[in-house]
């Protein structure tokens, strides 16, 4: 890797949020933010982060209905989650951290 790379990895935000039928992905999830964590740590100065992406279009109807309860009113695009990992991967200060992308959906 070169100086003053990154790795970002990737988890969701049914790390963060329980979902009743999602336990093996919560869990999955969550060990993947604790790993950026810890990896953040013991790899440094190489630099971990962690994209949590929420519901991104295309989804089924079915998800795509409960997006308008999400505080931004719908999915995110592709493009909406991409950029939040150039975000991390461009900043050469920002090690260790869990972006959320995901319309406030966490929060409802």
């Amino acid at each position: 890797m070169n100086e003053g790379g990154s790795i970002v990895l990737t988890s969701g935000i049914a790390g963060e949020k329980i979902y009743p039928g999602f336990s093996t992905m919560e869990l999955i999830n969550a060990a993947a933010e604790t790993l950026c964590c810890s990896l953040a740590v013991e790899l440094a100065p190489l630099r971990i982060n962690c994209v949590s992406p929420g519901f991104v279009e295309p989804k089924p109807e079915a998800v795509q209905d409960y997006a308008h309860q999400f505080p931004i009113n719908r999915l995110a695009t592709l493009d909406e989650v991409a950029a939040a990992y150039l975000y991390l991967m461009s900043n050469p200060y920002i090690t260790g951290e869990i972006l959320v992308v995901d319309g406030g959906a966490r929060l409802i």
